[in-house]
Order: structure tokens, then sequence, then C-alpha cells
């Protein structure tokens, strides 16, 4: 562990060396992502559809994990989704992955959006290590972890959170492993990381210097000092107003609802 300002750093070097072997590779420049079925004896229609820069929302496979997985066992829970036609860049849809999904989930999806929040996102896992959920007080969006179990300011926990949508295909919630977090194209069609009003203290801390790197570059520098977490409060009121007086970017893009 290491001290980077005000911040206690948690570096994950396992995830860091997967992540430079597969760099250069990203969404938008390979032909075929992996579907994952492993949580479908929780929900039925439930499927996560693995990228190079989106692992499963359990995190226990991502794309190159998928990619092997699914040359040894050809009949197994990852099987390969040719992307097809691209449809937006910036929404993360393509006309494969819709034809994919429409045709595995039995029309319960029809389109699937990757790098958004509120125009068709993934559904969300059972198994998800984080919820991404629109904040609409702050124009923005909270992100809770599985092992965050106290409030937040949905006035709801994780668990609570989690019960509600899962399995299911829900306009402004989104499930995704912390390292998706990081993901060039998270949230791509509604502003990216800077959307980010407030996450556990300990996620932040987890997340460390690499999220740091990723938000600067996505134009929040100060990012870990205008993020709300638990300390500051888990009431809109609270969340709000440490909010503006941080000038969080949020406040600044278009609204999301």
């Amino acid at each position: 562990m290491t001290v980077a300002g005000n911040a206690l750093v948690e570096v994950d070097r396992p995830c860091a060396t997967r992540r430079s072997i597969a760099s250069g590779v990203h969404d938008g420049n390979v032909g075929v992502f992996y579907a994952c079925t492993y949580c479908r004896m929780h929900t039925p229609d439930h499927v996560c559809i693995i990228t190079p820069e989106m692992p499963g929302q359990c995190s226990t496979y991502d794309w190159s994990d998928a990619r092997r997985k699914s040359s040894r066992e050809p009949a197994g829970m990852q099987r390969p989704v040719s992307t097809g036609r691209v449809l937006s860049v910036l929404r993360g849809e393509w006309e494969g992955v819709n034809a994919f999904v429409s045709a595995d989930t039995r029309g319960t999806l029809r389109r699937l959006c990757l790098h958004s929040l509120m125009d068709a996102p993934p559904p969300v896992s059972p198994c998800c290590e984080c919820i991404v959920a629109v904040f609409p007080e702050a124009n923005g969006v909270v992100v809770v972890d599985r092992e965050y179990t106290g409030m937040t300011p949905l006035g709801m926990t994780f668990a609570q959170i989690l019960a509600h949508i899962r399995g299911k295909q829900t306009q402004g919630f989104f499930g995704c492993a912390r390292r998706a977090l990081l993901a060039e194209g998270f949230l791509a069609a509604e502003g990216g990381r800077r959307r980010v009003v407030w996450m556990p203290r300990a996620l932040r801390y987890r997340l460390g210097v690499e999220r740091c790197r990723c938000t600067a570059a996505a134009g929040m520098r100060r990012a870990r000092f205008t993020i709300a977490d638990e300390g500051v409060g888990v009431t809109p009121d609270a969340v709000c107003a440490f909010l503006r007086a941080v000038h969080h970017p949020a406040g600044t893009l278009s609204p999301l609802v």
C-alpha cells in the first residue's frame, strides 16, 4: 500500500498486469465479444457480454479469459458473439450483439448498449461486483459495490437495490465489475466518469492510483476529491451540498432524466 495525497491507495497488481497485456485492445477494434451465461442458474434470461473493456459483471472472466474458455470448451458457458455492424460507438451498440441477445433470451432483450446507463443498458447480474445507478438530484450516478453494506444516497443498500433489478434490463441501472469503472467506454453515452458523484470510500481507495489516472484523462484531475462518499453523507441534501462546494462537473453536463 502507498499514500497518495490524503488518500490511501491499494494497487491491484494482478489486474494491472492483465490490463497491460491487453493494452491497445478496445471494444471498437475487435470483431468478437463473448457471452457468458454462468449466472443463468439464478436468472434464466440473463446474459453478460464480455468485451475487451468490460469484464463479466462478477469479474470472474475478462475478454482474454472468455476467449480461452470458449476455444477449449465450445459447448461451455462462454460463447463467441460476432459484433457485426457498429450502430453506435458512443452507446456501445452493435448489430450482431443485438441479434445474439434477442435470440439467446427469446426476445426478452432486443437491444443492448454496453456503454450506456439510460438507453438499453445491460441487465444486472445477480453476481455483479458493482451497481451504477442514476442519482437525479445531482445529475449524476451513484456507484456502490457489493462489499459496502451501508446506506446509499438512493435510500437503499446494495442488497436492496439488487433485489429490485437482478436479472433485468432497467433504465438508469447498470451492473459491472470494479475494473469496468476504469474502462474507456464506461457510461460514454452519458459523459463517462464525470457522472460519478458518490461511491463508498473503500471503493475509492481500492481503485486507487489507476482510477485517478483514468479520470484525469477524462477531464477530472481532482476526481478523488470531488466524489462524495459515506463520510460526506448518504442523504441527497448532504451529497448535493458537497458537490456544489467542490464544483463537481456533473452539474455542467446535459440532464440525465
